[in-house]
């Protein structure tokens, strides 16, 4: 028990160590141009470059509300038909719903009422109008007629010139007569077909502000019938989001029927803490991440800095434009957002396939003269296939950008560690220390747990081996009485 315990403690001082130990600097290897070649080597020479700076959040996705339209009722009725579920894409101008209203069988009837009336008097007042300028046209003809003969009398001095000059002045005024009949009918036709047409046009106003269209209500003209129900269309093109009413609901123009959302841009709601202030810009770009889709980038622009600070939590809100790419992206959703700010700092960034992970650290390898050496470093942010180093490195240094996995899998089997090592995340140095320090736990936790259970099989087998014998012991004493007993009997 005693062996096992210390044994125990022995392991926990051991993995306590190697819980801080910062990177193997030994274990250095020294590659053949051949062996250079098999593994594609590649070594480039360290350089302080412009990084941009950037700023990490979390926000939530919401709909614009400029990008948002609820639909109303135009008229008070009662649900007929409902055309679309929640979710559909709609276009501008489909159909909604359909309300059946008398209301709208009244304005109907009401213009057709019209229409027939004044299109009745048209007819009437036009056939007075024929009449006239008939009777006025027979007695021009006939003045005409009777000029014509006074003037051939004349010339043959059969008539005087007064009687030709009478039947000259009786023609004029029967032309006159004819022209004031005809300009009277188109004076009169004309006003009546614009009052049809005014008093038309404004019955189907009212009839399109209730939803119909021009074919709708040219069709209703024809046919002479009202119709008994309105077809309620969406102004706005975009997703369903909210769907209100079922068929035979009552309704009035106060209810909202369904809310139509334009999704190809949405809003990332976020807050920038007091410190970053000064280095972020409208219009910057944003770069959003969202847990459902982890492998898709979506691209955006600071569109909204608020013009106050929160005074409990020290933050400032914003806004950013994001491109929903794919229409994958959808209100209320988390989002990880990156800000780009304009302000850039110096340090130095390698390939990602250069640093490797090995036990909750990094290390990168090092040539020098020939011979390459595991460094270990401290990594930053991610920008795209590069990753910032914090620490470690120096201007001027050789490492590997292409073999280093390969070098690192020799120098792990020249020493007989068979861990598992990776290449860093997109996601920046905050994950990776929360990933591999989870591994760094396990493989400390895992050769103390098998200790612990080692001990606890050891104390449980001489717990039960001294029940046992105290069990044997008892039987025995027990067993005795009887056993004289029975020897008294034989005896």
């Amino acid at each position: 028990m005693a062996l096992l315990l210390s044994l125990a403690t022995g392991a926990s001082a051991h993995d306590h160590e190697e819980s801080e130990h910062t990177g193997s600097e030994g274990g250095a290897i020294k590659l053949s141009e051949q062996g250079k070649a098999a593994i594609g080597l590649q070594v480039e020479k360290v350089q302080v470059r412009a990084v941009p700076r950037r700023i990490q959040t979390t926000g939530k996705l919401e709909a614009i509300p400029t990008q948002e339209y609820i639909q109303h009722a135009p008229i008070a009725g009662r649900v007929a038909q409902v055309f679309v579920r929640l979710g559909d894409h709609v276009s501008a101008g489909q159909t909604l719903v359909s309300v059946s209203s008398p209301d709208l069988q009244e304005l109907g009837a009401q213009i057709v009422s019209e229409k027939t009336q004044i299109e009745a008097e048209i007819k009437t007042r036009q056939a007075e109008f024929d009449g006239e300028i008939s009777q006025s046209q027979t007695q021009r003809d006939l003045a005409e007629a009777n000029f014509k003969r006074e003037s051939r009398l004349f010339e043959e001095k059969i008539a005087s010139q007064k009687a030709m000059q009478h039947a000259k002045a009786e023609l004029d005024l029967a032309a006159n007569k004819l022209m004031v009949a005809r300009q009277k009918r188109e004076v009169a036709l004309a006003a009546l077909k614009t009052k049809l047409s005014v008093n038309l046009q404004a019955l189907k106003q009212r009839l399109k502000q209730l939803g119909l269209s021009d074919g709708d209500v040219e069709r209703m003209l024809v046919s002479k019938t009202s119709m008994t129900s309105v077809p309620v269309r969406t102004a706005r093109a975009g997703l369903v989001t909210e769907l209100s009413v079922t068929p035979g609901q009552s309704i009035d123009p106060s209810v909202p029927l369904a809310k139509v959302s334009d999704l190809n841009k949405l809003w990332a709601t976020a807050n920038i803490y007091e410190s970053d202030m000064s280095r972020v810009r409208l219009g910057e770009s944003i770069v959003v991440k969202v847990s459902a889709f982890p492998e898709d980038i979506f691209s955006g622009k600071l569109s909204f800095i608020s013009s106050s600070v929160d005074p409990v939590a020290r933050v400032l809100p914003v806004k950013v434009e994001v491109t929903n790419q794919g229409n994958k992206l959808r209100p209320g959703m988390f989002a990880e957002l990156a800000v780009e700010t304009a302000e850039p700092t110096y340090g130095i960034t390698l390939p990602k396939d250069a640093v490797l992970s090995d036990k909750g650290h990094y290390l990168v390898y090092v040539e020098k003269d020939g011979v390459y050496a595991p460094t270990s470093v401290e990594i930053g942010n991610s920008y795209g296939d590069k990753i910032e180093i914090r620490s470690g490195l120096s201007a001027g240094q050789s490492v590997v950008i292409r073999g280093a996995f390969q070098l690192d899998a020799q120098r792990l089997k020249s020493i007989g560690d068979t861990s598992l090592f990776s290449h860093p995340t997109e996601e920046g140095h905050d994950e990776h220390e929360h990933e591999e320090g989870g591994n760094q736990a396990n493989t400390m936790v895992t050769p103390q747990f098998a200790i612990i259970v080692a001990i606890a099989f050891v104390f449980g087998c001489a717990v039960t081996a001294l029940w046992l014998r105290k069990r044997t012991h008892k039987v025995s004493e027990e067993a005795a009485p009887r056993e004289a007993e029975l020897r008294e009997k034989g005896t």
